[in-house]
């Protein structure tokens, strides 16, 4: 499934093997050019991959839903998995782990809103949210990205940060309170 989700998320790049795991060394650099973090061996991947499949399947279910969607970040970002695209991939596990708790899909079908707005939500809780990452995880134009995220807006769910293109959202107290009750 992990490398079904990051053909879907790069076959646009193909010169980055959508859907394939990496095949060399991978690392991430800092904006000086030194190395920040080094992925573990290619070699190694598809074995740390299938871990962190397991993990999801069956790892810590007791723990807090966002606790273990951060998790679930991390382990996809420390493995590295992918030459591309770690990053896009592992916010969309991180939605499915939120996704099979299910909270925040109540709250937006109690609203008759788009299924799609519960991906805004949970950005919303986790760092914020912004029109670009919005629109390229739910895979919408921006137009409607603009008008989904009023939507939460409006309702008092999320609060604006910023003005014009660095327009973000961030979860509001009454969010947090609908969530953890």
């Amino acid at each position: 499934m992990i490398l079904d989700l990051h053909f879907d998320a790069c076959h646009f790049q193909r010169d980055i093997a959508p859907g394939l795991w990496r095949t060399g060394p991978i690392g991430v650099t800092a904006a000086d050019g030194s190395l920040e973090f080094r992925g573990p061996d290619a070699a190694d991947v598809p074995g740390l991959m299938a871990e962190v499949v397991a993990w999801l399947a069956a790892g810590h279910l007791e723990a807090d839903a966002f606790v273990r969607a951060a998790m679930a970040h991390l382990h996809v970002t420390s493995v590295h998995p992918f030459r591309d695209g770690n990053g896009r991939v592992a916010r969309i596990v991180q939605s499915l782990v939120l996704a099979r708790w299910g909270r925040l899909e109540s709250m937006v079908a109690q609203r008759i809103w788009p299924d799609r707005l519960a991906i805004a939500l949970q950005q919303s809780l986790i760092g914020g949210v912004d029109r670009r990452r919005y629109s390229d995880e739910a895979g919408i134009s921006a137009p409607t990205a603009s008008a989904d995220l009023r939507r939460p807006l409006d309702a008092g769910l999320v609060e604006q940060r910023g003005r014009g293109p660095s327009t973000s959202y961030a979860a509001s107290d009454a969010l947090r309170q609908a969530i953890s009750s």
